[in-house]
């Protein structure tokens, strides 16, 4: 009879965001198969606790703040007693912190726990917004990775090309490979049917929609300027912005500056964005760089046409260069403007669209990664 596994999720913050989902996605599958999860959380938010179906065992490490170094100490310590007592026989972590105190953690505990990293980020492109000695923190934190890891997943696989370009030993053995994020849900089509009860999305001309945080990384700046561009083409167009961030104010007055205020709407956070986004003609993701993207899949799902820069690295591989979506150079208002106007042109079959979400499914993609889990002990 084969042995329960039991596996660690590490992870540097249980909230909301897209990054988060996917690995609580992948852990419920686990724990659906039978498989002994537990979620090690630097950091919980409440509201999140929900999600985690009853019998998943939760432990938290409580420390606010995982990035700084007395964190990191005591990340190292507290980890160090997690493998200690709980002896997991993997332990799957996604934060470049976390997962060097994981290794730490191993050394000292003398575990012989399997430690595999999901690697979310495009290395790159996330470098250069650091400043020098963040830059070399990072780089020295992966390196590190790279040598210690028994497994390293990219989200992408531009993600994983960048990464074994910088740490070429992420290389050997075939240590790291692409499996792909787990966002297709089946709820997310049933939350696409619910109804909107806000007056602001009653807009009767094209709706154009995007989702995600307000922060540089996301350049709504260069959408806000081709949407400007887009009203001399399709003056009855409205522009719809679901998020929160630090950039909120910036966006606002550069609405303003554009005189376009009156034509993009700032929604604020949503419980249910799908709904929204089943309802536009068109949804459009502005980013410099994504991990994987998992707005797309989900606006795939909800069956609404998708414009996305051709950013480094997930979007382009989502849509398979084009086939299911339209692609547009990142920072380029213009080019934006152009691609938008032949997508509301030439749009795809809501079908084939869901079709395409369903490729990235929590049971395929948990599969792939308990493969590569068991791998690891033969």
């Amino acid at each position: 009879m084969e042995k329960t596994l039991k596996i660690g999720f590490v992870t540097p913050y249980l909230s909301t965001g897209g990054a988060e989902r996917a690995f609580l996605n992948i852990a419920n599958a686990f724990f659906e198969k039978g498989i002994d999860v537990q979620i090690v959380a630097a950091s919980v938010v409440e509201s999140t606790l929900s999600q985690l179906p009853k019998g998943m065992k939760l432990i938290d490490l409580q420390h606010a703040n995982p990035l700084d170094s007395p964190s990191f100490i005591k990340n190292t310590k507290a980890l160090k007693r997690y493998l200690t007592a709980e002896k997991p026989d993997a332990v799957i972590s996604t934060s470049d912190y976390l997962n060097v105190s994981l290794i730490a953690a191993r050394f000292l505990s003398g575990s012989s726990c399997k430690i595999i990293v999901s690697q979310q980020v495009h290395v790159g492109s996330y470098l250069k917004e650091l400043p020098r000695l963040n830059r070399m923190l990072i780089q020295f934190l992966q390196s590190i990775v790279a040598r210690k890891a028994d497994a390293i997943i990219g989200a992408s696989q531009g993600v994983v090309n960048d990464f074994i370009k910088r740490y070429p030993a992420a290389a050997i053995n075939d240590k790291m490979s692409t499996i792909y994020n787990p966002v297709y849900e089946e709820k997310i089509p049933v939350m696409a049917a619910d109804s909107i009860a806000d007056d602001s999305f009653n807009h009767l001309g094209t709706k154009l929609i995007t989702v995600g945080r307000l922060v540089k990384q996301k350049d709504q700046v260069t959408l806000l300027r081709a949407f400007k561009i887009l009203l001399s083409t399709i003056p009855d167009a409205k522009l719809y912005i679901i998020g929160i961030g630090a950039e909120e104010a910036t966006l606002l007055k550069m609405a303003s500056e554009l005189g376009i205020t009156e034509k993009v709407a700032f929604l604020g956070y949503k419980e249910n964005p799908y709904a929204y986004v089943a309802r536009a003609d068109l949804f459009v993701l502005s980013s410099e760089y994504e991990g994987f993207g998992n707005v797309v899949v989900e606006a795939l799902a909800t069956g609404t046409n998708v414009v996305s820069t051709d950013c480094p690295s997930g979007p382009a591989e989502i849509l398979n260069n084009g086939e299911f979506g339209f692609l547009c150079p990142v920072g380029d208002a213009e080019k934006m403007s152009e691609t938008i106007v032949y997508a509301l042109q030439h749009k795809i079959s809501s079908g084939i669209l869901h079709n395409r979400a369903t490729s990235f499914s929590k049971t395929s993609v948990a599969q792939q990664y308990l493969q590569k889990v068991k791998s690891l002990f033969r």
